[in-house]
């Protein structure tokens, strides 16, 4: 896979969430194209048409239309080398994580900050 080509999604329904993650993977990825969605059908779409560039998609557990884990296991089901990472602001039983995460193939990261933390920290920059 050509360097240049590579892309890493953000999904997540909150349009403060894909900012700052896209704001923050931009600065510290030289190699790859960051791209954000906030409706899962679309970025499924976008996917789908480029899955053999895509390098990693960060998805949250909670959107409308599709869940964050339902998007995942169909991002797996056409191409199955692709990275994952699931995120919620939500708490979940670290068992039930272990065994999605297993079964699945993802990485999961607890997003506990809410959007007003993190603005608040990043406008302290």
């Amino acid at each position: 896979m050509d360097t240049s080509n590579r892309i890493v999604s953000v999904v997540d329904d909150e349009l403060d969430i894909t900012r700052l993650f896209r704001d923050a993977l931009s600065n510290s990825i030289d190699d790859a194209s960051v791209v954000t969605f906030n409706d899962p059908i679309i970025a499924l779409e976008h996917y789908a048409k480029n899955k053999q560039s895509y390098a990693l998609v960060i998805a949250d557990m909670r959107m409308p239309a599709i869940d964050g884990l339902e998007l995942l296991k169909k991002v797996k089901k056409l191409n199955p080398k692709v990275r994952t990472i699931l995120i919620s602001a939500y708490e979940f039983q670290k068992s039930r994580i272990s065994k999605l995460s297993q079964r699945w193939n993802h990485k999961f990261l607890y997003r506990k900050a809410s959007k007003n933390q993190y603005i608040t920290s990043n406008s302290n920059r």
